[in-house]
């Protein structure tokens, strides 16, 4: 009788060896799994906000059609923007940047749009980015794009019809939100979502991140309230937001609008001439 018990047991020990092999690759990777679930919740602000303090090596040459401001956002942050002024321009262009890099990061480009369309240009860093003081948050974020539009409209007496905002990327989401509050005429929305979620869902599929995310930035349910112009732009092969996102965003839109593709695109691509055509246009539509 213990002879047969040994035989038995022998016999069945490769299947045994093979389910606790099974059942501790799964409590592995079940582990795993929820360590990585808690790192992406706890580390969700870093993700979303690669904050990049200001480099001290950037200099406005004397002359320089840049000046540096600073102005408190709503809760008491205080906030820095580089603003060009024209004594009589064309239109008044607030600009919102994505989610990395800050506004010394976009002086240049200031400066172009500036000469490109006669055009006074506020560019803000938002809280916790560049000399801002703070820490970013999707309200915040808010709170940043409407203080530097109150600048415009109290510190420099911008009439708020002849704002035009331009935002990329995340900055696109949150200038969408400040054109539907204020009613601002037209905005220029570039390489944008339709929620961050969505993005983050591409990224981490296997996660269950629009349960989790506290940054939403949800433009595809705001953007049917917007009333303005909206000329919007995106790279045929952006890596990060694709393509079919942006044409979802688009055609859920009411208001005027325009759709320009940026053939061979990426998220970073810089703007076409036939881009900045179509904001020339634009401006000379709304503003002129």
């Amino acid at each position: 009788m213990t002879a047969t018990k040994t035989n038995s047991t022998l016999r069945r020990s490769p299947w045994t060896t093979v389910w606790v092999i099974s059942w501790k690759t799964g409590r592995c990777v079940i582990i795993a799994y929820v360590i990585v679930l808690v790192l992406l919740v706890l580390f969700e602000r870093r993700l979303v906000y690669p904050l990049e303090l200001w480099d001290p090596q950037v200099r406005f040459a004397e002359g320089s059609s840049l000046k540096e401001v600073y102005f408190p956002a709503a809760d008491g942050v205080k906030l820095h923007a580089l603003y060009s002024q024209r004594s009589r321009p064309r239109v008044v262009i607030l600009y919102l940047h994505g989610n990395g890099g800050n506004i010394g990061h976009r002086a240049g480009l200031l400066r172009f749009l500036s000469s490109q369309y006669e055009a006074s240009v506020l560019g803000v860093s938002y809280r916790g980015y560049g000399k801002s003081e703070g820490q970013p948050s999707e309200n915040g974020l808010y709170l940043d794009a409407q203080a530097a539009l109150q600048y415009l409209l109290d510190k420099e007496r911008v009439d708020v019809d002849r704002v035009l905002i331009v935002g990329r990327s995340m900055g696109a989401a949150v200038g969408l939100k400040l054109a539907i509050d204020h009613s601002v005429p037209a905005i220029c929305i570039e390489s944008t979502f339709t929620s961050l979620p969505d993005v983050a869902a591409r990224q981490y599929p296997w996660f269950p991140v629009r349960l989790l995310m506290k940054n939403q930035f949800p433009s595809l349910s705001r953007i049917r309230q917007y009333r303005g112009r909206l000329l919007q732009s995106h790279g045929s092969h952006d890596e990060l937001i694709p393509l079919s996102m942006a044409q979802e965003l688009y055609a859920a839109a009411t208001c005027p609008k325009e759709f320009r593709i940026i053939p061979n695109g990426t998220h970073n691509s810089p703007q076409s001439g036939q881009y900045y055509s179509l904001v020339d246009a634009l401006i000379s539509q709304v503003y002129d």
